[in-house]
């Protein structure tokens, strides 16, 4: 193993990284591994080397614009189609279901899951069954397709206090 070339000035009265490392690791077992680091260590450092720059923010935002607008749609859509459980209305059980809709870059459903229940499994399931229903009438927008994203989305199911006592929400 020759002696590196330091790629920095060391300070006064003492040796290079390079070199201390290299006087640290000549005899030990390490020496395969620092010698694989030590020959990667250019490319790492060469200034072209970093990592590929994240999406400009520009485009970063309209990618999240979208995904919230297509989440808004996704919402409302459900509210129109879902259905509060006879037996929930019967025993008044209210709660909101946190669901998690994963959306595949083939546009397809991908995962659609409870984060978090409403605490009884009648309402978790009606509101699967509306996200389902509602997946199938709402387009992913133009900006989002050939990108899989993932939307999180609160179904609430609440009784209100009408003329006839209980009106579902």
């Amino acid at each position: 193993m020759s002696r590196p070339t330091c790629l920095a000035p060391a300070r006064p009265g003492r040796a290079c990284l390079a070199s201390r490392l290299h006087r640290a690791f000549a005899a030990s077992r390490l020496r395969p591994l620092v010698l694989a680091a030590w020959l990667a260590l250019p490319l790492l450092l060469a200034p072209g080397a970093r990592a590929a720059d994240p999406a400009p923010p520009a485009a970063e935002k309209a990618l999240k614009d979208a995904v919230s607008g297509y989440q808004h749609e996704l919402v409302r859509v459900m509210a129109q189609t879902r259905r509060y459980p006879a037996e929930a209305m019967q025993h008044g059980w209210q709660g909101t279901t946190l669901l998690h809709v994963g959306i595949g870059a083939d546009g397809e459903l991908a995962d659609l899951s409870i984060e978090k229940s409403a605490g009884h499994a009648e309402l978790d399931e009606a509101a699967l069954r509306a996200a389902r229903q509602a997946r199938l009438k709402v387009a992913v927008p133009e900006k989002l397709r050939g990108t899989a994203f993932s939307a999180h989305v609160r179904v609430r199911f609440q009784l209100d206090a009408g003329a006839d006592g209980r009106a579902p929400r």
